[in-house]
């Protein structure tokens, strides 16, 4: 059911980031998702995974949206979902995904 889907991430969003649903800061998303994987495992190296799992599902929800037909996203929708960009993912320095990423958890680069 999208709607409670929906319905569940709206509020979480508002709770713990931004009560009136406003973008927010990469500082206050990191440290959001830095508690979310204090609360799934407290070992840095299970962190990464975690985090690089969470990576890895989001991207394959964005292909499948990318091969959707407009059919098929308004009958998922029930409106017309825009595309997610073009461009490939790209991990930046802050990304768990690149060699130079710095661990907020160890200090240290993770390998």
């Amino acid at each position: 059911d999208l709607s409670a889907v929906r319905a569940k991430y709206v509020h979480l969003f508002r709770t713990k980031l931004d009560p009136k649903g406003h973008p927010i800061p990469y500082g206050m998303f990191r440290s959001y998702a830095h508690e979310v994987l204090q609360a799934l495992d407290d070992d840095p190296q299970a962190q990464e995974m975690i985090l690089e799992q969470f990576i890895a599902e989001a991207l394959t929800g964005r292909e499948a949206l990318r091969n959707m037909t407009p059919q098929e996203k308004t009958l998922a929708f029930g409106r017309q979902a825009p595309d997610p960009p073009i461009a490939p993912y790209q991990p930046t320095i802050d990304s768990p995904l690149s060699p130079r990423w710095q661990s907020p958890l160890s200090g240290s680069c993770a390998a």
